[in-house]
């Protein structure tokens, strides 16, 4: 399989997590199952804003952050004044950070980090990531309408 049927194949599988979520943290721990499923080396994560830091709902692997991080102390703070995605890069590691919103408000955001020595990060993925984000906006606003 080729890139782009692997991120078809994803889109699918993420676009399926709705049917067998039924609150809003099962949803994220979805998301974050099938993003980790097809490479051993992916990392990802998600996390919510509260009213001083970030806060880790869920994680598979080992991202660089811990679990509630205090607002200006890390790239999750760059990101949230930056507002749209976000890559950093170094020797080791490609992170990608995307965050999602209800209207103006942040909500949280999404982390993707992946060896830098075993994948090569590219503008298809970057958009991939966005519609991750943009679809975890709008199932945000069903499952908030729901309870």
């Amino acid at each position: 399989m080729d890139k782009s049927q692997i991120l078809d194949e994803l889109r699918l599988q993420i676009g399926c997590v709705p049917d067998s979520a039924s609150t809003l943290t099962d949803f994220y721990v979805g998301i974050v199952q099938v993003l980790t499923d097809p490479l051993d080396d992916l990392c990802a994560a998600i996390f919510l804003t509260s009213a001083n830091a970030f806060h880790k709902i869920v994680s598979e692997g080992g991202v660089p952050f811990t679990d509630q991080v205090r607002f200006g102390e890390s790239l999750l703070s760059v990101v949230a004044i930056r507002g749209k995605l976000q890559c950093f890069f170094t020797s080791q590691d490609q992170t990608i950070i995307s965050p999602f919103y209800n209207g103006h408000h942040l909500i949280g955001q999404l982390v993707i980090v992946v060896q830098a020595s075993r994948y090569k990060v590219t503008e298809e993925d970057l958009i991939f990531v966005r519609e991750v984000s943009r679809f975890i906006e709008n199932q945000h606003i069903k499952y908030e309408t729901m309870f």
